[in-house]
């Protein structure tokens, strides 16, 4: 039997969801390992509108749930505090990030 499958394009731009259902940010980018194509982190935006005062954040896969039936993801809200990198503009942040986050990984 196939798991579902869920496209990456259908879950960039979308709302981010606590286990309550209640909105908690949006999904702006997914980010791959280039050596072993999984995923390793999501940029995740908050606040803000249209873009003004939006804080963004790098966020481990593993604080997300796919739900393909709902085609969108739940955030551990606790899980993202405790690791979510902050991302100020025009920062190279996947360099900063892999380095901040290299310790621990299970690489």
């Amino acid at each position: 039997m196939h798991g579902k499958l869920l496209g990456m394009k259908s879950l960039v731009a979308n709302r981010l969801y606590d286990a309550e259902g209640n909105p908690v940010g949006k999904l702006e980018e997914i980010v791959l390992d280039a050596r072993t194509g999984c995923v390793r982190h999501v940029v995740v935006a908050v606040g803000g509108v249209l873009g003004i005062g939006r804080r963004r954040f790098a966020v481990p896969w593993s604080a997300l749930t796919p739900d393909a039936d709902c085609r969108r993801c739940k955030i551990d809200v606790a899980q993202m505090r405790l690791t979510a990198v902050p991302i100020p503009e025009g920062d190279p942040w996947p360099q900063r990030i892999a380095a901040t986050r290299a310790v621990g990984m299970g690489d």
